[in-house]
Order: C-alpha cells, then structure tokens, then sequence
C-alpha cells in the first residue's frame, strides 16, 4: 500500500464548481493542484512501490476537465489533452495483433497510468503558460505506450512499459537525441518538461 496516495480520486471527480467563475488563468494557475491533483510519486515509500500498487487505488480517471472560462491558451492545452486521453481510450479496444503481426492487446493498468501521467503533463503545461503544437500519444507493438509533446524542434516523449516501475524519457532536439530511464518513484515531471521551454 502506498504510504501517500498517489493523488485523490475523490478530488478529481468531484464538480470544481467556483472553477466555472475563474476567467483569468493565472486564477486557474492558482487552484490547478486543486482541479488535479499532484501526481507526485516521489513521495511514497520506495520499500512498497509497485506498478501494481500505484494503480491499485486509482479509478478509471475521466478525461482532462474542460473549463469554457479559462484564458484562451489553457483551453487549448486541455483540448490536446482531452483528445490524447480519447486516443488512449482507443487503444482499449485493439485486439490482440493489432499491428498485422503479434502485438499485444494493451494492458488496462498501462493505460490508466498514462491518461494520469497525461492529465499531471497538462497540468504542468497550464502552469508553464506554455502551450505545444501537439501532444500525441502513440502505440508500441510490444505493449508500451508513448508520450509524445512537441515544440518547434523540440520532443519529449515519456515512454510507459507495461509492469515496469520506470518510464523512458526521450529528448529530441537540433542539439541531439538523448534518453534515459527514471524510476517512476523518482520522476519529477515538471522539471522533466521545463527542457521543453529552456
């Protein structure tokens, strides 16, 4: 069991209903842990870390919020958002050799932690004040899930592997190409993501 949950379901399911009244988003900025909560999984206990558990707690989460009184460039980061967590919903139904070959059907579990990590990336992103051409997610063959935000000549892609506890973390750039696995209990997205805007 995890010593902190990993973020309050009861929270991100409830109606945030002074939200509708907010029409700057520095206000938004300000309520965005609020709305979703941090996934911050560097705070549980280590010695009791598992995929399993980090997800065992979690319910189906809903796809990110839309708020008609946000400033215009936080509707468009959620909008991105919201259609990357339809996609993901999609990859739910592929059938087992979905690539025309020997794919795996996609794991519940490696979905479900995608569309969180998603909806923490979007939430990063408002914060930032920084807005992507895209936000893409992407089917791997061997069961992984990709990530993908890009900027201009920029790209980060965070790669989740089905029952593993790290993530792949992929930068591509006019400076290089680099990548590097995390331990999901030491993943700390926004400093991750700030390389996107440095």
């Amino acid at each position: 069991m995890l010593a902190t949950h990993v973020a309050d379901n009861h929270a991100i399911n409830q109606e945030p209903r002074d939200v509708r009244d907010l029409t700057r988003s520095s206000a938004y900025v300000e309520r965005a842990d609020r709305i979703l909560p941090r996934f911050d999984i560097s705070e549980v206990a280590t010695d009791e870390l598992t995929l399993r558990s980090i997800l065992r707690d979690i319910e189906e989460p809903t796809t990110v919020l839309e708020f008609p009184s946000l400033s215009s460039l936080s509707s468009r980061i959620l909008s991105l958002s919201e259609a990357a967590s339809r996609e993901l919903d999609h990859y739910l139904t592929l059938p087992p050799g979905w690539d025309g070959y020997t794919a795996p059907s996609f794991d519940r579990d490696t979905v479900f932690l995608s569309k969180r990590l998603l909806n923490r990336i979007s939430s990063h992103l408002v914060n930032f004040d920084f807005f992507p051409d895209e936000i893409t997610p992407g089917p791997i063959s061997d069961g992984a899930l990709d990530l993908e935000i890009a900027k201009d000549d920029r790209r980060f892609t965070l790669t989740i592997v089905p029952n593993k506890e790290e993530v792949l973390i992929t930068t591509e750039s006019a400076d290089g190409y680099k990548e590097k696995p995390v331990e999901l209990r030491n993943l700390n997205l926004e400093k991750e993501l700030s390389w996107l805007n440095s």
